[in-house]
């Protein structure tokens, strides 16, 4: 029997008659994010050029319209997250990589990242430092801020790029501007540690340690399928296959933004299969956004078998009596766990076996005594688990085994 597994969740929910999907996390205490503001004078947020106010934006200049816009997203942000400590967000704006074609918009990261301190939930495990800062309840690294954020200041400008800023906080850009909000939102999860620090070009740990993002990636139908167990061509390979690597976990959620093209309706969702909850299942929605957010049943969930569950959710428009069906795809792969064998003293024998197998699967490992020696038996954690060379067992947890000779 699997005794733990996997779930990755991939919805295909967006309606056509309901408006466009956006991910949002549920409301909880909230952190502060402080913007630094490290441009020059006249530049990037001190840009003096006037600009009318528009979309909520009550700036009358390009960089006072910047800092408004980088605080709404900040508050976004903080409203939706818990910490006691200040998140610094150093903020500026440079020209950029930018072409008739493509343009690099910006970039945002944690300025460091924190292993191994008071109050880490995982030993031996890269963090943020924003997350680490919330964890251990103080300012690990007082003297830096806690996100880099860098936005082009080309866009609009010198960029040849067909596209310019648009700063208002209703995330309704005119054709052909670039929704500035967006973008910092965006790149402003990335700085409070929504990436990996494992190098995609090599596959390689960071100084060979796991960070706390990556513990949640899983290659499904791959063995391993978990990120960190994987070798480093693995993780490489996983990085680059087009649809199959996955941010995981119960705690998963994903909320929609339901909205009217004008006036209002009302709706509901029907045929949600019992292994996700969708809440609110029904309402009225009018051109002002609703969100309606789904999450996994974990009780139901865990019932399921390995493999691909498939079930059509039905968007029901009741005032146009209109519906629309997306699928929603839940994917249950095994997990994967490490066995590791080793000889006692190491010079009396050899052995093999170990490795990384699915939960639920056998694995048989082997002592082999050198000339001269006899293998005496397998413990694990000092208990004999078998006296015969080749001892065969069910993965169902990472275990170490130990083959002692005399």
């Amino acid at each position: 029997m699997i005794l733990e597994r996997n779930w990755a969740c991939i919805f295909c929910l967006a309606s056509a008659l309901l408006g466009i999907a956006a991910v949002s996390c549920p409301v909880v205490q909230a952190a502060s994010l402080v913007i630094i503001n490290n441009d020059a004078s006249g530049q990037g947020l001190n840009d003096a050029t006037p600009a009318a106010p528009a979309g909520g934006n009550t700036g009358t200049t390009v960089g006072a319209q910047r800092l408004i816009a980088f605080q709404y997203a900040a508050d976004f942000w903080g409203a939706r997250l818990s910490s006691s400590v200040t998140i610094q967000v150093g903020a500026s704006f440079s020209p950029l990589t930018c072409s008739s074609t493509s343009a690099l918009l910006g970039h945002a990261a944690p300025f460091a990242f924190f292993r191994d301190f008071i109050g880490a939930l995982v030993a031996g495990t890269w963090y943020p430092v924003g997350l680490a800062n919330a964890l251990s309840g103080s300012d690990l690294d007082p003297s830096n801020p806690d996100i880099t954020a860098q936005f082009n200041s080309a866009i609009g400008t010198t960029c040849p790029f067909p596209g310019t800023w648009y700063y208002g906080l209703d995330g309704n850009p005119p054709a052909g501007q670039i929704d500035f909000v967006t973008v910092l939102l965006h790149e402003l999860a990335h700085g409070l540690g929504f990436l990996t620090v494992v190098d995609l070009a090599s596959g390689s740990k960071a100084l060979g340690f796991n960070d706390t993002f990556m513990l949640n990636l899983e290659n499904h139908l791959a063995m391993p399928s978990d990120y960190p167990s994987m070798t480093d061509a693995q993780r490489v390979a996983a990085s680059t296959a087009t649809g199959n690597l996955h941010w995981v976990g119960t705690n998963v959620e994903f909320s929609y933004s339901l909205s009217a093209v004008s006036g209002s309706l009302k709706y509901s969702i029907t045929n949600v299969p019992s292994w996700l909850t969708a809440s609110p299942r029904s309402g009225t929605v009018t051109t002002r956004a609703t969100s309606v957010t789904f999450r996994i049943n974990p009780t139901t969930a865990d019932r399921l078998s390995v493999g691909t569950n498939i079930s059509n959710i039905n968007f029901n428009d009741t005032t146009n009596n209109q519906v629309t069906t997306r699928a929603a795809t839940l994917i249950v792969t095994p997990k994967s766990f490490t066995v590791k064998v080793s000889a006692s003293p190491i010079a009396d024998g050899t052995v093999t076996g170990g490795g990384t197998f699915a939960g639920g699967t056998s694995d048989t490992v082997t002592a082999t005594p050198n000339s001269g020696h006899t293998f005496v038996h397998w413990t694990e954690n000092g208990s004999v688990v078998s006296t015969s060379e080749s001892y065969t067992f069910t993965v169902s947890t990472n275990v170490t085994l130990v083959a002692d000779f005399k």
